[in-house]
């Protein structure tokens, strides 16, 4: 998680444990430092349902796909827009050995 150490967020020892990081993950932003939310997910929905809960009404959250590089921003109640793109490779990682 190159990414969240160059942006100062803290990814928890449990951090997706069990089975691995999916695409998409939440950083909740008030907590202070930033911190990554246990989970990821690949499935917008689940995201969408997390942000929903009532423990979370009054938390800001970051949502980061980490597959494309880019934030989402909630657009609707249902649905997530792509949003600033952000570098998330380690220093001196390849990105793709094929040259277009």
């Amino acid at each position: 998680m190159a990414f969240c150490a160059r942006e100062g967020i803290v990814v928890p020892p449990a951090f997706d444990r069990s089975k691995g990081s999916d695409r998409l993950a939440l950083v909740d932003m008030t907590s202070e430092p930033p911190t990554l939310v246990s989970r990821s997910t690949y499935l917008e929905s689940r995201l969408i349902a997390f942000l929903d809960r009532a423990e979370n009404a009054n938390r800001r959250f970051r949502i980061l796909d980490f597959k494309r590089g880019c934030e989402l921003q909630r657009s609707g109640e249902k649905k997530l827009v792509r949003g600033a793109a952000f570098d998330f490779k380690a220093d001196g990682e390849l990105s793709s050995l094929v040259t277009p």
